[in-house]
């Protein structure tokens, strides 16, 4: 590939986990022009100064902002993920770049929370279809819950844009908000999986790794992948492992790589790049029972294989009951 346009919808509180990702992709990508679009909310003027200092000096990095302020996301009542609209953006890219989509054939988008570790060249190989993702941990049968036949992680997603414009896709997931608003716990990757599930296809899991799948051994990701029946395979998870191309931090409760912990297997990737990002950044502490998991890795693997016997549907209840909580402390 010659050229890839990455988009990314970030706010400040996320600035320097999006710089080490955008990092991260030019060290890594190994595609000579790099197209960086960025969603930007409430940035201040040293922010854009900041970001476009990052790239400076790197000849095939060019960089276009678009502030989050100039589309009112809001307007369609999508709810909110951890109390901002800005994650939602991404459903509406062609509102915010405008002209500029006419001269994109495929968009990666990339969530902040993301490293790019490996060639990501073989992206050019997934052209058949409209969107590609890689497919959620979610075990098969809570798939009931969506009435879907897969369900994808919206971390990280690969657009065919002008089959995206010509199938108007922004109106079919606008039209959909409404009516399926209740299901909508994870608001964007929700509605996306919901609206399009008829245009998906996959992309290998090396494109989305999480912590989860990296925390186990072979033998115990046989045991909490395969005995669960989840939709990603242990096979398919140890073939990703051997060619990462993508980590993303999704998950984990509130143990984060660029917070002080000792559990998340993600530490050394994000903090090589965070800390290129801004050699003064300080991991902050975690608060509450979370933080005897992060000290704790060998405690952290049992509670995961105590959730994988909850019932169905539990684990995307107790997710909406940790939004809750967050949003409550953060009021």
């Amino acid at each position: 590939m010659e050229k890839i346009d990455v988009l990314y919808t970030a706010n400040e509180s996320f600035l320097d986990i999006m710089l080490a990702s955008i990092l991260s992709l030019i060290e890594n990508c190994n595609i000579p022009n790099i197209n960086l679009h960025i969603i930007a909310e409430g940035f201040s003027d040293e922010t854009y100064k900041k970001i476009s200092k990052v790239v400076e000096g790197e000849p095939g990095v060019k960089i276009d902002f678009y502030p989050f302020e100039d589309f009112n996301v809001s307007q369609f009542g999508i709810p909110d993920w951890r109390g901002t609209q800005v994650a939602n953006a991404r459903i509406f890219f062609q509102e915010f770049m405008k002209d500029k989509v006419s001269d994109i054939d495929n968009l990666l988008y990339l969530d902040s929370d993301t490293v790019v570790v490996g060639d990501l060249n073989n992206l050019g190989e997934y052209q058949e279809s409209l969107i590609y993702g890689a497919k959620d941990l979610m075990k098969k049968r809570d798939l009931r819950y969506l009435n879907l036949p897969a369900y994808y992680n919206s971390g990280v997603l690969y657009i065919n844009v002008n089959e995206w414009i010509e199938n108007s896709c922004q109106d079919k997931l606008v039209e959909n908000i409404e009516r399926e608003k209740s299901k909508l716990l994870l608001p964007n990757q929700d509605l996306i999986n919901i609206t399009l599930f008829d245009k998906f296809d996959t992309l290998p899991v090396e494109y989305n790794i999480g912590p989860v799948e990296m925390i186990f051994s072979d033998l115990a990701n046989r045991i909490y992948f395969d005995m669960s029946n989840r939709q990603v395979s242990a096979a398919e998870i140890k073939e990703a492992k051997e060619k990462p191309k993508i980590y993303h931090a999704y998950g984990y409760g509130s143990i984060k790589p660029w917070l002080n912990n000792e559990s998340n297997p993600m530490n050394e990737d994000f903090m090589k790049y965070i800390l290129q990002a801004n050699p003064s950044y300080q991991r902050k502490d975690i608060e509450n029972i979370f933080k005897i998991l992060a000290f704790n890795p060998w405690l952290m693997k049992s509670t995961l294989f105590v959730k994988n016997l909850l019932p169905c549907g539990m684990e995307r209840k107790l997710t909406d009951v940790k939004e809750k909580i967050f949003l409550k402390k953060n009021k």
